[in-house]
């Protein structure tokens, strides 16, 4: 079954034949300490999200974009696990330096009529690692596209990927360090 480890992921703990934790090995089990029971694996265990937007709700570097999210309902389409997504994901300080230049508050971007259009602008309609990327124009859910540039860094537009490829059942998320904005 699954368990919930400390950092409020859960691993899947199968010990049908051969004891695993996701995809690693149990290879010496129970070795105790005086606070607690070791359990030796085979491989390394990395996080692994359920949706894209648990990914967003675990980050302490997002909480201007899961409020945007929450604001503008688009939470439960992100958390659709028939979907698969591509999630450009400013961070706060890459909000905080859009605000500044366009000279609005926080307040007033969840305010926006057109916020919706805004964070779906961050979105692509499949699930593309940075390896994958080229060169060349992506379509974003809002039906307008982004630029990514793959040399000499990945840029999206002029945001530079400060943090690529966090995988979800659902898609990944590359973290940015700028706001998309759709140009007409």
């Amino acid at each position: 079954g699954e368990v919930t480890t400390l950092n409020g992921l859960d691993v899947t703990v199968d010990v049908t034949m051969t004891p695993m934790i996701d995809d690693a090995n149990v290879i010496a089990a129970d070795i105790f300490a005086d606070n607690g029971i070791v359990h030796v694996l085979d491989n390394i265990l990395l996080p692994t999200y359920d949706d894209v937007t648990e990914i967003i709700t675990q980050s302490p570097n997002h909480t201007i974009l899961l409020t945007a999210l929450q604001t503008a309902g688009l939470v439960t389409t992100l958390q659709d696990l028939s979907a698969a997504y591509t999630v450009f994901a400013p961070t706060d300080s890459a909000f905080t330096v859009f605000l500044a230049s366009a000279g609005i508050s926080a307040a007033d971007l969840l305010a926006d009529a057109n916020l919706s259009n805004i964070l779906l602008h961050h979105v692509v309609g499949s699930a593309v690692l940075s390896t994958d990327l080229t060169n060349g124009d992506y379509t974003t859910l809002s039906g307008n596209s982004v630029n990514v540039s793959i040399s000499p860094s990945v840029t999206i537009d002029a945001a530079n990927v400060t943090l690529a490829d966090i995988i979800a059942d659902n898609g990944i998320v590359h973290v940015l360090d700028g706001v998309l904005m759709a140009t007409a």
